[in-house]
């Protein structure tokens, strides 16, 4: 009987420490499940006020769109000698980068950065574009 009574204790003893056992690993597994259940919650918060800079940045990103946007130049009139160099200063209010034109290359010429080359007496014009605003300022060659 003594057999008996120690290999049920055994048992119970080896039951206890099994049950031991799962309940830390029970514990545990609740630990990580609400230290995930607040990153889920930080990671929302984040990505909520994610959300809203992008919204403020997409209205703001609108206001700049909706801007008209205006060239202004040193000048509206220029005159050059032929086979001379003049420049026209200008800018464009959003910052934007400024395309020239001449209107008759046989008169004057026009570079990249407004640098006007005359070519023969007359007069023409330039246009200065910066995205859908432009201007034209007048040109005589002398």
């Amino acid at each position: 009987m003594d057999k008996a009574c120690q290999e049920l204790e055994d048992a119970r003893k080896d039951g206890a420490d099994k049950a031991d056992v799962l309940q830390k690993k029970l514990d545990k597994s609740e630990q990580d499940a609400a230290a995930l259940q607040n990153t889920i919650a930080q990671s929302e918060a984040a990505l909520q006020t994610t959300k809203a800079q992008v919204a403020e940045l997409q209205l703001q990103l609108g206001a700049v769109q909706n801007q008209k946007v205006k060239i202004v130049t040193d000048k509206k009139k220029y005159s050059v000698k032929a086979g001379k160099k003049a420049a026209i200063i200008a800018i464009a209010s959003n910052g934007g980068k400024l395309t020239y034109k001449s209107k008759n290359k046989k008169i004057a010429k026009v570079g990249k950065r407004g640098k006007i080359t005359g070519v023969k007496n007359g007069s023409t014009k330039i246009v200065i574009s910066s995205g859908n605003a432009q201007i034209t300022v007048k040109v005589t060659v002398k």
